[in-house]
């Protein structure tokens, strides 16, 4: 979510999520890898973590944790 916000510099609708992926996948590879060697290293792999369908796996993994440990025992 604060992926989501951070793209958007003004109020109003949202770009569609292609572009915005790619927006995010151009601003990665851009941070300066001296000062953020790992995330540098990381980029190819984490831009192409940032969809939709990647946020809503992760919540569900979250949410069944915690189901998961709410539970009677």
């Amino acid at each position: 979510m604060a992926l989501e916000v951070a793209d958007v510099p003004r109020p109003g609708p949202r770009p569609v999520e292609p572009e915005r992926i790619a927006v995010r996948g151009r601003a990665k590879p851009a941070a300066p890898a001296g000062d953020f060697p790992r995330n540098a290293a990381a980029a190819p792999t984490t831009t192409g973590c940032i969809s939709t369908e990647q946020y809503l796996r992760g919540l569900r993994r979250v949410l069944d944790g915690i189901s998961t440990r709410g539970a009677p025992t």
